[in-house]
């Protein structure tokens, strides 16, 4: 079903239902010890809305965790470490800003592995827009992937075969549990027939690391990635640079992943940041035609994405609905 953008905001209205299967998602709420009934009870009215809301736009299940018989759903740190979560189970956590948002993140991606970090503001939970929760319900379908069981046709019992040699190579490559799949609620709509992967990329502020993201033409594909520029040997440490190792691992890694295998693309490459001149010239040798045929790849576009530095953004003064209050949420100096 073909539908402009503007009609996710009427998703229930018009009765919409995911583009991938819908999800059986559980949750629970990470919060501070001296947390107050008053704020436990707003957390508890609004997981109940956003229940509602996830099944008025068909996303699935989303219920709350079990971890005691009067139906409580709250953990500390400490508890979060000692318990068991199920498999597609989001973490909902309280924060009072993007600083703690970031390192209870960390925290929980350290202490639970496989769940889903999501963090909740004071703002919604105190008093929601119109369109928030419905929102929030989209965004948490599509951060849980879906876990799907790698093919099992039955055993090798002689030993030896194709069916053996397949046991093997999963073995061999970790292919033993359920891989984890991108499941968006909605992709957009492909201009061409010509399949296109959009690589956007930067480094960290030390420039010892390069962090990317790739996505194709419909936002089916999500790929994230964090490249070690590091040279472990010290002789080549003088003549390698991160203008050179950067370009070549990232469009090795792109080249290695199974979709870029399966057919020819065309790549556009966005360097989020000033291009300097030096990994200007890398990026012109890497990307010769004879270089991109022999890599698999159809054609490549480069750009740069430079944030104007007399650009100011204030998020707390951006309102989704109705006429905003108090400064403009975007302004220049001149």
């Amino acid at each position: 079903m073909l539908i402009a953008p503007t009609a996710v905001r009427d998703w229930e209205r018009l009765g919409l239902e995911p583009y991938s299967r819908p999800k059986k998602l559980q949750f629970v709420v990470l919060a501070p010890v001296q947390a107050s009934r008053v704020l436990k009870k707003a957390v508890r009215r609004t997981m109940s809305e956003l229940t509602v809301a996830f099944a008025d736009c068909k996303l699935g299940e989303h219920s709350p965790v079990a971890l005691s018989t009067d139906g409580d759903f709250f953990l500390d740190t400490g508890r979060l470490e000692s318990t068991e979560l199920p498999p597609n189970c989001v973490v909902y956590m309280l924060v009072r800003g993007q600083t703690e948002a970031c390192q209870l993140r960390d925290t929980v991606a350290k202490l639970t592995g496989g769940a889903v970090p999501v963090p909740l503001s004071t703002r919604l939970l105190l008093a929601p827009a119109k369109g928030d929760l419905r929102a929030l319900a989209l965004r948490v379908y599509t951060q849980v992937p879906k876990r799907v069981p790698y093919p099992t046709d039955g055993r090798s019992l002689c030993g030896f075969g194709p069916l053996k040699d397949r046991e093997s190579c999963q073995r061999e490559l970790g292919m033993t549990g359920p891989v984890s799949l991108f499941a968006p609620p909605y992709v957009l709509h492909a201009s061409s027939d010509e399949p296109v992967l959009l690589c956007a990329y930067c480094l960290s502020e030390d420039r010892r690391w390069l962090l990317a993201t790739l996505t194709d033409e419909r936002g089916e594909l999500n790929y994230r990635r964090l490249i070690n520029l590091r040279v472990p040997d010290c002789h080549r440490r003088r003549k390698a640079s991160t203008k050179q190792l950067g370009p070549e691992r990232l469009l090795e890694w792109i080249c290695d992943l199974p979709e870029t295998r399966a057919q020819r693309w065309r790549l556009v490459l966005s360097r989020l940041g000033r291009l300097g001149h030096g990994e200007l010239l890398v990026w012109a040798d890497l990307l010769k035609r004879a270089s991109l045929q022999q890599r698999g790849a159809r054609s490549a576009a480069l750009c740069a994405v430079d944030a104007d530095p007399h650009l100011r953004v204030l998020p707390d003064q951006l309102s989704r609905e109705g006429p905003q209050r108090g400064p403009p949420s975007v302004g220049a100096d001149r």
